[in-house]
């Protein structure tokens, strides 16, 4: 049976707690200190994730680094860390390694594993896009509108991500607008869409004035959240970029959007996952032995790929939500189908 492991970390501090409830005596400090010092070590087995192609089995590894101690470590001592976590990947027979929470985040970290690991290596990034993008299409009820009806932004200057979303919901958006500097990029992008799709990209430099017309807001990259300040009532927003400092104000101010960054999908037998951890499966799954999704890079094949592989798994989108990097509430839901 094929295999594959995920990589964990603590969210905070308060996560060490609840899984080591006699370090609670300890300060936080000490326990964050203490963390950077301890070896990855294997949290759950899965016995058997079975679908309508094939079955698998796997495993939690947990690095004890908070998201503020991955934020401050040298990359160095990270990637030692890392490296081996991998080593007990390949010990355990694993045949794909997902990053999990904010492993996947850190810039070029997943690529320098990669070349180093030879297990291939997964961020579960093409799965998330597809599935949130998928899930807020179905979630526009709550806006009273259609998703062809609803004003679309896509925000990220410079970013690829940001073509390939496009390229995936133009067939589907009569409004959709993209904020972008680069006029070269912009033309090449809007004549494809318009020969492959027919519809119209409103190209624009105006941001502000496009957030305030959106229904749905796609952000690529970081950006100023001050410029969030204006978004209209009821709005979703859907923060790809993996900076998750862009909406931490928003959020307290603004409680009438709906804030997505993942999705949860529900496997035959009633496991619940979040997009990268299903990536991480499928790719198990369906034996594609290639590091799928790296550097935070999308290709619409990639994209269209996965949407093919769920289905055929009959594996059911159930919702789109706001983890904030947090997947690891899923680990715990699913405790009745894991041995530790």
């Amino acid at each position: 049976m094929n295999k594959f492991v995920y990589l964990i970390h603590p969210l905070e501090v308060q996560d060490l707690y609840k899984e080591f409830p006699l370090s609670k005596k300890i300060s936080k400090i000490f326990i964050e200190e203490l963390s950077t010092r301890i070896f990855p070590f294997k949290v759950f087995q899965i016995n058997k994730i079975q679908t309508s192609k094939g079955e698998v089995e796997g495993y939690f590894i947990l690095l004890p680094f908070t998201t503020k101690k991955i934020l401050e470590l040298p990359q160095e001592k990270l990637l030692k860390k890392l490296l081996k976590a991998c080593k007990m990947a390949e010990d355990l027979g694993a045949n794909m390694i997902g990053l999990g929470g904010m492993l996947s985040n850190i810039e070029n970290i997943d690529s320098i594993l990669s070349k180093k690991c030879s297990i291939p290596i997964t961020t579960g990034y093409t799965c998330r896009v597809v599935t949130v993008t998928d899930g807020v299409r179905k979630e526009t009820k709550k806006l009273k509108k259609e998703f062809k009806d609803c004003e679309i932004l896509v925000i990220g200057q410079n970013s690829s991500i940001s073509d390939e979303i496009i390229k995936y919901i133009a067939s589907e958006a009569r409004y959709l607008t993209w904020v972008s500097n680069n006029k070269e990029k912009s033309e090449v992008l809007f004549n494809q869409i318009l020969q492959e799709t027919g519809t119209v990209i409103h190209i624009s430099k105006e941001l502000d004035s496009a957030i305030k017309r959106a229904d749905i807001l796609f952000i690529t990259d970081s950006m100023n959240s001050k410029c969030l300040e204006f978004v209209k009532e009821g709005a979703f927003i859907c923060n790809l970029s993996g900076d998750r400092s862009i909406i931490i104000e928003l959020k307290k101010t603004r409680e009438d959007l709906f804030f997505v960054d993942d999705a949860i999908l529900t496997f035959p037998g009633f496991h619940r996952w979040n997009a990268s951890i299903t990536e991480t499966i499928i790719l198990t799954l369906e034996e594609v032995w290639e590091c799928f999704s790296l550097e935070r890079k999308l290709e619409i094949e990639k994209m269209n790929k996965i949407k093919q592989w769920i289905k055929e798994n009959n594996i059911q989108l159930t919702e789109v939500c706001n983890l904030d990097g947090n997947d690891g509430n899923f680990y715990y839901e699913n405790a009745n189908f894991l041995d530790n």
